[in-house]
């Protein structure tokens, strides 16, 4: 039987790890960040080391939208990064991200409460230059791209090769050193 391991403490642990880690955003407030705003860090960073293929951008101008699906669990933590410029995009969130809405998205992070229908939205997203990215047990062995893990009491992720390489995006090498899991076959 597991132990449990109190809440306070092992959110204190989570953000050390952030901070003493690569992902950091360098100043957060004097509070401890929250689950959901590590996470939200980790998709901004994510965007970093990821190359979609030239059209999967309607212009070069064009921004890199991030979509949830289901019930967003991130509350205001997205906010901090949107409109923020990465790989010389701006930075958009689109919420309430459904089946029929994929299309311009080039991350989906699909929520828990999407837990039933994974399958069903990565077979939509399989044909489109989309990095799906959850924190749903078992996401990368049921086909999704990044899956966001709690393990040595910290978030940490693991990365399906696979998947990123059947949307047609390139992983960059930086990533998958530092990834808890790399499986599929490399690019």
């Amino acid at each position: 039987m597991a132990t449990r391991v109190n809440p306070i403490r092992r959110l204190r642990r989570l953000a050390l790890a952030v901070l003493l880690g690569a992902w950091t955003l360098g100043a957060f407030s004097q509070s401890l960040p929250s689950e959901y705003q590590v996470k939200a860090a980790y998709l901004f960073n994510f965007a970093k080391y990821l190359e979609w293929p030239a059209g999967a951008f309607a212009s070069p101008q064009a921004p890199l939208t991030l979509c949830v699906s289901g019930r967003d669990p991130f509350g205001g933590a997205l906010a901090a990064y949107e409109r923020r410029t990465v790989q010389s995009r701006e930075l958009r969130v689109r919420r309430g991200v459904g089946l029929d809405d994929l299309r311009g998205c080039h991350m989906l992070f699909l929520a828990e409460s999407e837990e039933r229908n994974v399958k069903q939205i990565l077979r939509a997203a399989a044909s489109l230059p989309i990095i799906t990215v959850s924190d749903i047990d078992g996401f990368t062995e049921a086909g999704g791209t990044i899956g966001l893990v709690e393990a040595d009491e910290r978030v940490q992720f693991e990365i399906n090769l696979a998947s990123a390489q059947r949307a047609g995006v390139k992983v960059n090498s930086q990533l998958m050193r530092v990834a808890r899991n790399t499986r599929g076959k490399g690019q």
